[in-house]
């Protein structure tokens, strides 16, 4: 009889951990499915990180500006500055797609926000000259174009350049000129005298591009025991291994949102306390449920012998309702008691205090066992 009790006791004990150890599973999958997350297995199982080389490198930006040929990474505020400015905000509708946002951030140290500018000198219309690209504006009483495509083609059509002040150009200018790069724009501008473009000045070029970002926040990463893997555009993630990238690839990903840089080294490394944290509390909370009731049950054979089995069911159903009921505070555990005593009372005295004792056993249990567990549901 003690022996079927205890397997009884037992089965029932294994059948809370289940629960438990299901709950912990299912909010890991929960986690860990949901964006930016997508793994399939658990994250400190995953020892190898590769990362799309796209994401080590800052947003497309100025890289350089030349002034009408000098190198600087930042115009001043001056006459020639001016006119590159406006240049740019003018057209930089004809560059390519990538570099527009790039090309107008590069303008606002000196002032320039282009819908003030273009509510002063708004676009009349869209021109071809020579072959290439521009628009008028309207520019006090008149009217001027300004002109943006690769700075040979531009400066072979110029015949002036403003350095400091509008001078002719001269044979050297050509030397002068940066050396073709993906990212490289000319910029120029002309007077318009009713409707008709007079002679173009070279005002200078914006390059345009990339470069890495500090990349001392992935030592973090190492530190921890990951392997890091940088990939290159054409190549594909390995496996079994987390893979950071702009977009879902494989059965185990981080999808980085549009900012550049590592900023998602803190979001892997608050993924791996997390799945940590909850590890820590899961296990003691399946433990607690397993190694309580057996305990109970051993010390209520002891003290009550063959009238135990039947009490011990109180402690059991009492734990489980107990856990089930999410709203029940804590504090309201005695209020829940009372009622279950008096019905104990009146339909079973003779164990009524075997009874009571388990009931007061499983409230305890469910207590701890919240208590194990109230931290993990707010982390």
């Amino acid at each position: 009889m003690i022996c079927m009790a205890s397997i009884i006791v037992l089965i029932a004990s294994l059948g809370v951990g289940a629960l438990l150890t299901a709950w912990a599973a299912l909010t890991l999958v929960q986690r860990r499915w949901q964006h930016p997350w997508h793994l399939s297995r658990p994250l400190f199982s995953l020892r190898h990180v590769t990362i799309e080389g796209e994401l080590l490198l800052t947003p497309r930006h100025m890289t350089a500006a030349h002034l009408p040929f000098d190198r600087t990474e930042q115009p001043r505020v001056q006459s020639g500055a001016l006119l590159w400015a406006s240049a740019i905000t003018v057209t930089h509708a004809l560059a390519d797609e990538a570099d527009r946002a790039a090309l107008l951030a590069a303008v606002k140290p000196l002032g320039f926000t282009p819908e003030k500018f273009l509510a002063r000198c708004p676009i009349l219309d869209k021109v071809q000259h020579g072959g290439l690209p521009g628009y008028i504006v309207r520019d006090g009483s008149g009217q001027r174009a300004y002109f943006l495509a690769a700075p040979h083609a531009l400066l072979d059509a110029c015949t002036l350049v403003w350095e400091q002040q509008e001078r002719p150009k001269t044979p050297q200018d050509i030397a002068r000129l940066p050396a073709a790069a993906p990212g490289l724009y000319g910029l120029a501008m002309a007077t318009v005298e009713q409707g008709c473009i007079g002679p173009l000045t070279y005002l200078g070029s914006v390059q345009v591009g990339v470069t890495p970002c500090d990349l001392s926040p992935l030592d973090a990463l190492r530190e921890r025991g990951l392997t890091l893997h940088i990939l290159p555009a054409d190549e594909q993630p390995a496996a079994p291994a987390l893979h950071i990238g702009r977009q879902p690839t494989g059965a185990n990903s981080f999808t980085v949102p549009e900012a550049h840089g590592c900023g998602f080294v803190q979001d892997i490394l608050a993924g791996c306390q997390q799945e940590r944290q909850l590890l820590r509390k899961a296990l003691p909370a399946l433990g607690w449920s397993l190694l309580w009731p057996l305990l109970i049950h051993l010390f209520m054979h002891y003290a009550m012998g063959s009238a135990a089995p039947a009490a011990l069911w109180v402690m059991l159903f009492t734990h489980a309702f107990a856990l089930i009921l999410p709203l029940l505070a804590q504090k309201q555990y005695a209020l829940l008691a009372l009622p279950v005593l008096a019905a104990l009372w009146l339909v079973v005295q003779p164990t009524a205090l075997s009874g009571a004792f388990c009931l007061v056993a499983g409230l305890a249990q469910a207590f701890v066992t919240r208590l194990l567990l109230s931290a993990l549901e707010c982390s």
